[in-house]
């Protein structure tokens, strides 16, 4: 299933919107922008960030927006602006195939996964960002999160606060590969869609609300209305 489609079963049809939930944007009709997101790494080339999320398999939707929603909270209180990122990855249903590459086709799912990506605080030191990301790991049961260090290495942070570096240049390639190789742990193919960037002046006003942030686009060339799908 690819993501539009997923996007697509998830729509109400009535109120042709997505209940995002990363910014509660109930009423809101967003975009995902792939350009978006290249702007967003552009713009942090020079800073330290991270990505992580609170998404886990084996529970369900309803159940993952409330760990979301707690992290967003998480990150608000410490008063880390985030962006609110899309991206997907197919898990293989049969979990006693070891070798990803063997997965039959027709045991493929396509799968959304909502996560944040937020800058580190000038006042914040790497170690104690280390040490916040390895506990928001801990806590949401991640196997790892994705850091940017001031030093411009791009690391792998596991839970105990133990790190490693997988390169210094920040591209969505390099990251959806960490993902892929180490934090989703079987080598499955992880794809950034893009980020999320509201629609409606009622959107702008959610995302502000929730301290989400999002680049200013010129138009919405590279962008997926999420209304024009259904």
């Amino acid at each position: 299933m690819s993501i539009l489609n997923y996007l697509k079963e998830n729509l109400d049809n009535n109120l042709k919107i997505l209940s995002v939930d990363s910014v509660d944007a109930t009423f809101n009709t967003n975009l995902i922008s792939e350009s978006g997101l290249s702007r967003v790494l552009d713009h942090l080339e020079n800073n330290s960030f991270a990505i992580i999320t609170a998404n886990r398999g084996e529970y369900d939707a309803k159940e993952n927006e409330k760990r979301n929603k707690e992290l967003r909270d998480i990150l608000n209180a410490n008063k880390m602006g985030s962006h609110a990122l899309i991206g997907h990855w197919q898990e293989c249903q049969d979990s006693s195939i070891e070798d990803y590459n063997k997965c039959p086709k027709d045991q493929l799912v396509d799968v959304v996964e909502n996560s944040f990506l937020f800058p580190k605080p000038k006042s914040m030191s790497d170690e104690d960002f280390i040490e916040f990301i390895a506990s928001l790991n801990k806590k949401f049961e991640q196997d790892g999160a994705v850091v940017k260090l001031s030093d411009g290495s791009i690391n792998i942070v596991d839970k105990s606060g133990d790190y490693f570096s997988i390169g210094n240049k920040t591209t969505l390639g390099k990251i959806s590969q960490a993902y892929s190789q180490y934090v989703k742990k079987r080598d499955i193919p992880f794809v950034f869609e893009g980020v999320q960037v509201p629609a409606t002046l009622i959107g702008k006003r959610l995302f502000s609300e929730n301290n989400i942030l999002y680049p200013k686009l010129d138009n919405f060339l590279g962008c997926k209305k999420l209304s024009d799908i259904i």
